[in-house]
């Protein structure tokens, strides 16, 4: 379900409890690395007219352990039958440890090796793969003169040849993503047992190509043992719903109550409601102002109505009419299309104090939670609160550049406040709960943004709430469900225009495909 995302610390710790607890030397998750790389890159070009073996291939490799693998890489390379050219950006008294013991190895195989210093980048051409070992995982400050040239030199190769780079593509910070100030930018990145926080983030984007996370050897226990702070979400998560059985009937597939709608907002609702039923719920019925359902009702035969009291603004004393109703329903989306108008924060307040549905808070429960923060202790551990970085930005008085700086942190801090589950959405969406680590989406999915990507979101969570899952998982299945939505319709929308009710209707075609990539 989950893959663990550690930081550079969090990497170099398990490197070093590797030696500690386990007496693996680095020289040999060294060899391993570049065993994995080795076959990476032959998977990647196995689809091709040629094989790796008739590849000419440029190594670039710095003086630390990402060199080391790189230096380690050129000699199987040169094993296969490769014509390989290995670049050492230091002299090569001062490679060290593990990285010295590889030199050593790929000379006395007979690697042709070359100072970089020492070759005009003018007769560097006609490369089929270059392969980028520059600088690994734990940058920190911006690049040297020296090695920004280089970073430049492989992006200038990459306009003709294919780019592997290990671990991480060189510039980019490990912690956030960040190129610092460029980065290579590579055609596929094998990274190392883990994939690292800053590859996922979306700064790192244009910059991974194809990522391909190969294991080196770190026991399962030591990772289970020294777990990391973060996670990054997985097809895996697919595996908590079941294929429906021939016994399945509608009042037992869930039933979503949606809460929300207002004058001039009455489409969100309607969206979460759509969203949810194409997701697996069995109903989906609106709670909205009574002089407002023939608006939200209009477009959607299919879902169903229930008006409450007279006029076209939501009230406290709905909620009287509201609560009998409540035992059919199987878990609740609140805030789509709410509004802030007259006395919706009373309604709102009416309803916290009073329902006890698993729920889904958007939109504008948000902005009205924001406004009396006296009520985020009400929302509860059954519940998901799903802010984009603006409502956050509210939820917790900052301003949204420092949400956007501080994501994960502001994520967590949201669901220490609340009690409950908390979206960040966006670009890499995170989840987060109190004492649990923090999921990040592997999605950056352009297509998803779009006004109404929000709601349908809502009612994705709805649904699964609504199946049973608690509200943790129901947010991560939920996220990596909307994200794979995503990735669908950059296919016939690569240029985006796809409306948000096209989200929610490829569900089931993304959840097909979820599926399909669970590996067994």
């Amino acid at each position: 379900m989950f893959a663990p995302l550690p930081t550079p610390h969090e990497m170099a710790g398990w490197d070093r409890l590797c030696v500690d607890d386990f007496g693996i030397l680095p020289k040999i998750l060294m060899e391993n690395a570049s065993r994995a790389a080795l076959q990476s890159l032959s998977d990647a070009l196995a689809t091709g007219s040629q094989t790796l073996a008739s590849q000419h291939v440029l190594l670039l490799a710095g003086p630390g352990n990402n060199g080391g693998d790189s230096i380690a890489l050129s000699r199987h390379l040169h094993d296969l039958g490769c014509e390989v050219l290995l670049l050492h950006t230091r002299p090569r008294h001062d490679y060290k440890n593990e990285a010295a013991y590889h030199l050593e190895l790929a000379l006395k195989a007979g690697v042709p090796t070359r100072l970089a210093t020492d070759l005009d980048a003018r007769d560097l051409g006609g490369y089929d793969v270059v392969v980028d070992g520059l600088l690994g995982t734990g940058l920190s400050g911006e690049l040297r003169p020296d090695m920004l040239n280089l970073v430049r030199l492989i992006n200038d190769l990459g306009r003709k040849a294919f780019v592997l780079a290990l671990d991480i593509p060189s510039g980019l910070s490990g912690f956030t993503g960040h190129p610092l100030p460029e980065a290579v930018r590579a055609d596929l990145t094998v990274t190392f047992e883990a994939a690292k926080i800053g590859i996922a983030q979306p700064e790192a984007a244009p910059y991974i190509g194809r990522l391909d996370v190969r294991p080196i050897g770190i026991p399962r226990a030591l990772r289970k043992a020294h777990a990391p702070a973060h996670v990054l979400m997985t097809a895996g998560l697919t595996d908590l719903i079941e294929k429906p059985g021939p016994g399945l009937h509608k009042g037992t597939a869930g039933h979503v109550l949606i809460i929300g709608g207002s004058a001039g907002l009455t489409g969100a609702p309607m969206l979460a409601a759509v969203a949810a039923m194409r997701a697996g719920a069995g109903l989906a019925t609106i709670a909205c102002p009574a002089g407002i359902a023939d608006a939200v009702k209009a477009s959607r035969p299919e879902v169903m109505i229930l008006p409450l009291g007279s006029g076209r603004e939501w009230t406290p004393n709905m909620m009287a009419a509201l609560e009998p109703e409540l035992a059919r329903f199987d878990a609740a989306v609140v805030g789509p299309g709410l509004g802030r108008a007259g006395d919706t924060a009373n309604f709102l307040r009416a309803w916290l104090t009073t329902a006890t549905l698993p729920t889904v808070y958007d939109a504008d429960a948000l902005n009205l939670l924001a406004s009396q923060k006296e009520l985020l202790k009400k929302i509860g551990e059954s519940a998901i609160v799903t802010p984009h970085p603006g409502e956050m930005a509210r939820l917790l008085d900052l301003d949204i550049a420092e949400i956007q700086a501080r994501r994960s942190e502001c994520c967590r801090l949201l669901a220490e406040n609340t009690g409950a589950v908390s979206v960040l959405k966006g670009a890499a969406s995170l989840v987060a709960k109190a004492n649990t680590p923090v999921a990040v989406s592997p999605y950056c999915e352009p297509n998803l943004a779009v006004a109404g990507s929000g709601d349908v979101l809502s009612g994705i969570l709805g649904r699964l709430l609504a199946g049973g899952l608690d509200a943790y998982h129901a947010a991560c299945f939920g996220v990596l469900w909307h994200g794979q939505a995503g990735s669908i319709l950059a296919r016939d929308f690569p240029y985006r225009g796809n409306m948000p009710l096209e989200i929610a209707h490829v569900l089931p075609q993304a959840i097909k495909e979820l599926k399909g990539h669970v590996q067994r």
